[in-house]
C-alpha cells in the first residue's frame, strides 16, 4: 500500500467513524425527538400512555444495531460503576471500529472486483 493510499484509508476511516458516532447519537435520541408536546409538560402519572411511533421504534433499533460491539460488552453493573468518560470512550472506540472496518472492507472488495488490465507498453 502506498503512502497516499494509507492517507486515504486514515481520512475515510476518521470520516466514517465520525458519521457513525453522529448516527448512533441521533438514532438513540429519536424517541425524545418524536415526543408529543403534551407528553413533555405533565407528570407521567397524570397522563395516559400514548402508543409509540413505529418509525421511531425502527430508527431506535437501527441505533441499537449500530452500537452492537458496545452493547455486547455493556451490562447493568457497568452503568452504575463506570463514569461518563468511560462510556463515551467505549462509544468512540466502537465508532472507530465501525469506521475503519467499513473502509478496509470496501477497499478489499473494490480492489478485488476492479478488472486488472495488462499494460500495453
Amino acid at each position: 500500500m502506498t503512502r497516499q493510499q494509507k492517507k486515504r484509508v486514515v481520512l475515510y476511516g476518521v470520516l466514517l467513524s465520525a458519521m457513525h458516532f453522529a448516527a448512533v447519537v441521533f438514532f438513540h435520541a429519536v424517541p425524545t425527538l418524536l415526543m408529543r408536546p403534551e407528553d413533555m409538560i405533565d407528570s407521567p402519572n397524570a397522563k395516559p400512555t400514548w402508543p409509540r411511533y413505529p418509525m421511531g421504534e425502527a430508527l431506535e433499533r437501527v441505533g441499537d444495531m449500530l452500537s452492537l460491539p458496545f452493547t455486547s460488552i455493556w451490562d447493568g453493573r457497568m452503568s452504575h460503576h463506570a463514569s461518563d468518560s468511560v462510556i463515551v470512550l467505549l462509544m468512540v472506540l466502537t465508532s472507530i471500529l465501525w469506521g475503519f472496518g467499513l473502509v478496509l472492507a470496501f477497499r478489499f472488495v473494490f480492489t478485488h472486483l476492479r478488472p486488472r488490465h495488462a499494460n500495453a507498453a
